[in-house]
């Protein structure tokens, strides 16, 4: 797992992806977003900038994720409209964003030391040799906020990326299944999913995305997450 959050976790990274959400109604949905990542390589902490293109109602919207010791996070929301933040409580970081698959706890940068991980086999995903995992989140915080009890991930042992996560809840549901296909390499060195699956059996509902632009290693400022800097966003 080390191995893989130094693949998935570079320095830094930016990219684009459409998204379509399809209700139970058959009603769709389609979104673009731009999407900033960067690595505090002091700490090990990270942060995550997403900004909304489209649709128009949307257009300029932008959350903030920026990591914290043991699980503590600083998100926070800013509307074009208000021009001032909003700060998101550690209860409501397990609702869904907009009405997709995806939480505002997804958008949480990774820290390997906030979990538990068990391997509980091997096995072959759609051709590709797998190692099954458990994780289990062990730090308080997390443990009071997330929406899922633990995870199950199937990751590549060669490429080191996730193939599929299956998230479950406290009383032992599947409540959320992603998938991750199509993979090349942007930089000619790590790994990237240029289509991404989000499916929530208990609704039902579906998220797919489509990653058109990836960019690894652009050398983001250190300042580019400070809220000054996201309000003059273009």
């Amino acid at each position: 797992m080390a191995l893989v959050d130094a693949n998935l976790g570079p320095a830094d990274e930016v990219s684009v992806a459409s998204l379509l959400l399809i209700h139970p109604n058959g009603q769709q949905k389609r979104w673009r977003i731009k999407t900033f990542y960067q690595r505090a390589p002091e700490n090990n902490m990270g942060a995550v900038l997403l900004r909304f293109l489209e649709p128009n109602d949307l257009n300029g919207m932008t959350l903030v994720s920026i990591n914290q010791p043991a699980g503590e996070n600083y998100q926070w929301l800013y509307l074009p409209a208000f021009r001032n933040p909003k700060i998101l409580s550690e209860s409501g970081k397990s609702d869904y964003v907009f009405g997709s698959d995806l939480t505002y706890e997804d958008f949480v940068p990774f820290v390997l030391d906030d979990y538990a991980f068990e391997t509980i086999r091997e096995e072959n995903l759609e051709g590709r040799p797998a190692q099954v995992i458990r994780v289990t989140p062990t730090a308080e915080t997390i443990k009071s906020r997330a929406a899922y009890d633990h995870q199950l991930l199937w990751v590549d042992t060669e490429r080191l990326v996730l193939l599929r996560a299956d998230y479950f809840d406290t009383l032992g549901r599947l409540f959320k299944t992603s998938t991750w296909s199509d993979f090349y390499r942007p930089d000619g060195r790590h790994w990237r999913a240029r289509r991404r699956a989000v499916f929530s059996p208990l609704r039902p509902h579906w998220t797919e995305m489509t990653f058109e632009d990836v960019q690894i290693n652009r050398n983001l400022p250190v300042d580019f997450f400070t809220e000054e800097n996201v309000t003059s966003l273009r």
